[in-house]
């Protein structure tokens, strides 16, 4: 079949009579009918989004794999077992899906995903094979590069694998059908232009021809694929989060020997007093460090959070989501991790040391149980809202980005100065000509100050949503009709209008001089009156 990468094989060095062998990768084994991939079946709902570990960049699982595009990042669970076997990657992808694992692979794809083949290969329009660029290797490829490197000799073995181990992985262009058998992919939330996509695909190939040697540390697969993307930084925000999580780790291990050897035995032994310097060290070790990564993470989470929907990358559903979803996350782990670690020398107490293996793999574990617990659960509430609901977030909100609803406010803006003309743009202006008397003639009575219609007009138009709501007097020609009815369709769980925005209804038209009626952000006027 054309297109079909040939299998992967390794040169032997010179002089060297050892033979390589050809690797397979899935792609092969789809091809050949051998197996299945475990793509998702194509599904319309939008996924909600994620904070990822710098607390910085906002991601997405896609849906389908026929939502990918030239250009995207994307992110796969990190698995060191890869082609394996399909259920220990399709294991290792749920896991990630679940929010258990924190740690990613990322690539960039290099062309448009049209459609699925028969194979479940992603194909282009073209009908050509989809691939992306990567750093990547699997565990089959790296014992076949130390066999044929080693010249099939034991005592070279140990500085090849050392070799091997250094410069493991390799910059090079596969099929994206090779992850297959793991189909949650993750896809950073990027506003790119069609330019923006024709560059990152240029310098992606750009670096497979002139490849950085691979480092774990300073030149993995997350810093190169930030340096051709839409980010333009040569930067891996999971090493910082790993190298942090060493260590806290190890603080509090330190908190944990000053526990055991200082508190516990010198209170029970030699000390007349409480050693009350020595708990401080431990709550300065264990419990500490986590309550400031709660605190930390959570006041950039929410800076980023406020950026990305200005920039228009999320939606108003999608804030509050991240919103309430990570303050629930820092109270669950504040109180669950944080409390456990401050009870814990209390509980070694009064176990008196019978259990002290068991509560010293808790205090470790503390803070990363805490949170695998608060995410599964997320996870769980999440799919169960879009599985009955259709949509993971149900109480206000709307599926608008900041500049989808700057548009829907300015074509509320200019049809309220069609209906009202130069009276009233925000209706204030057709409240105080009700309020002002007519030249020449006794002041016209109103039920209503304009200083009310005024109040009653801004307080409608500070709601959030103020564009979703049509016009009752003539909806088959008002815009806002239409931007309703689309609404109406996309979510039908929203039946009634908040009080909020009803509210300025009556008011103004006790107020207004002409006839008015609003509904949502548009004031008609009675036909016939000019």
């Amino acid at each position: 079949m054309t297109g079909v990468p040939p299998p992967r094989s390794f040169e032997p060095p010179p002089g060297s009579k050892v033979k390589p062998k050809k690797i397979l990768s899935p792609i092969h084994h789809y091809l050949s009918r051998s197996r299945k991939p475990f793509w998702c079946a194509e599904q319309p709902l939008t996924r909600p989004p994620r904070i990822y570990v710098d607390q910085k960049s906002v991601f997405r699982e896609v849906a389908a794999v026929t939502q990918l595009r030239r250009g995207d990042h994307c992110m796969i669970t990190l698995n060191v077992l890869r082609c394996l076997s399909p259920w220990v990657d399709y294991l290792v992808s749920l896991m990630g899906s679940l929010e258990l694992f924190h740690l990613y692979h990322h690539f960039v794809i290099l062309d448009d995903v049209a459609f699925v083949d028969e194979f479940g290969v992603p194909r282009t329009e073209q009908d050509d094979i989809v691939s992306i660029m990567e750093y990547s290797n699997t565990v089959e490829g790296f014992i076949e590069e130390v066999r044929v490197q080693a010249f099939g000799a034991w005592c070279s073995l140990p500085r090849v694998v050392l070799q091997t181990l250094l410069h493991k992985a390799h910059c090079h262009k596969v099929p994206l059908a090779d992850y297959g058998d793991m189909p949650h992919i993750f896809r950073m939330e990027e506003k790119l232009t069609e330019v923006d996509r024709e560059r990152i695909v240029r310098d992606a190939v750009n670096l497979i021809d002139n490849q950085i040697s691979y480092n774990i540390l300073w030149a993995n697969c997350e810093h190169t694929t930030n340096l051709v993307s839409g980010k333009q930084q040569y930067t891996s925000p999971e090493v910082h989060f790993f190298i942090w999580s060493l260590v806290r780790y190890t603080l509090t291990l330190l908190g944990l020997a000053t526990l055991h050897v200082v508190t516990l035995k010198c209170y029970s032994r030699y000390c007349l007093h409480f050693p009350l310097w020595a708990l401080v060290a431990y709550y300065s070790c264990t419990a500490l460090p986590v309550l400031a990564q709660i605190l930390v993470q959570f006041a950039r989470m929410a800076h980023t959070v406020a950026a990305s929907w200005r920039k228009s990358l999320i939606s108003r559903n999608d804030v509050y989501h991240l919103l309430v979803k990570e303050l629930c996350r820092a109270i669950f782990n504040g109180a669950l991790a944080v409390g456990f670690l401050v009870w814990a020398p209390d509980m070694i107490k009064i176990a008196d040391g019978r259990y002290p293996v068991r509560i010293s793999i808790a205090i470790v574990f503390a803070y990363l149980a805490s949170d695998a617990a608060f995410a599964l659960l997320a996870q769980v509430v999440t799919r169960i809202l879009v599985k009955t609901k259709g949509h993971f977030w149900l109480i206000g909100g709307s599926d608008h980005t900041w500049e989808e609803e700057q548009l829907l406010k300015a074509k509320a803006h200019t049809e309220l100065t069609v209906r009202c003309g130069a009276r009233a743009p925000f209706c204030f202006f057709g409240c105080l000509s009700a309020a002002a008397p007519p030249a020449g003639g006794p002041q016209r009575q109103s039920g209503m100050s304009a200083r009310a219609c005024l109040s009653s007009t801004l307080l409608f138009f500070a709601t959030p949503r103020a564009a979703n709501f049509k016009c009752l007097k003539s909806p088959q020609t008002s815009v806002f009709s239409d931007l309703h009815r689309d609404e109406r369709r996309a979510r039908p769980d929203k039946k009634k209008v908040p009080a909020t925005r009803a509210l300025a209804l009556p008011l103004c038209q006790k107020t207004c001089s002409a006839p008015l009626r609003l509904v949502g952000p548009a004031l008609s006027r009675k036909e016939g009156r000019r």
